[in-house]
């Protein structure tokens, strides 16, 4: 007899309304609104979220939130985590796409002994994250690993 696993089916819902020439605001629920533009290379007016900017932002901010559940299951002493992302936006085959994404999160652990449960756990986050499951470019993790050090007795 095989044993099924029932998974949830989650929805998210967006709403998105022209606002003027290349502008639009994009909602969600009871979110903060957005103002949404194309970038300047591709005749946008700067200065606005694009859909290229939440991209990226996408899989770095669901890179830190899968890396900090896996940290709380592991009871792993984080400090702090902070990360950059850049995303290579290519024409392949004669339309854009991004190739690649780059994360370089900076982890600090209170120490020593936690720096490689971080780093597994970093691996963990980058397997499981959600959204860099979900799409094409390939995600790369480059992470730095830090240790807080005590503040020195002064004195001494």
């Amino acid at each position: 007899m095989e044993i099924k696993t029932a998974f949830k089916v989650f929805h998210y819902d967006t709403q998105l309304e022209w606002t003027h020439e290349r502008e639009g605001e994009l909602s969600s629920g009871d979110k903060p609104p957005l103002a949404v533009a194309p970038p300047p290379e591709f005749k946008g007016p700067g200065g606005l979220w694009t859909p290229e900017d939440m991209f990226v932002a996408a899989v770095d901010a669901c890179t830190m939130t899968t890396f900090l559940a896996f940290a709380v299951k592991k009871q792993l002493s984080l400090v702090s985590y902070e990360s950059s992302a850049r995303g290579t936006l290519e024409n392949v085959g004669g339309k854009f796409q991004f190739t690649q994404i780059e994360i370089s999160p900076t982890v600090t652990v209170a120490n020593p002994a936690d720096v490689s449960r971080a780093e597994a756990t970093l691996q963990d986050a980058e397997a499981h994250c959600l959204i860099s499951n979900s799409i094409k470019a390939t995600v790369h993790l480059k992470p730095t690993i830090l240790v807080l050090q005590p503040e020195s007795v002064e004195g001494n």
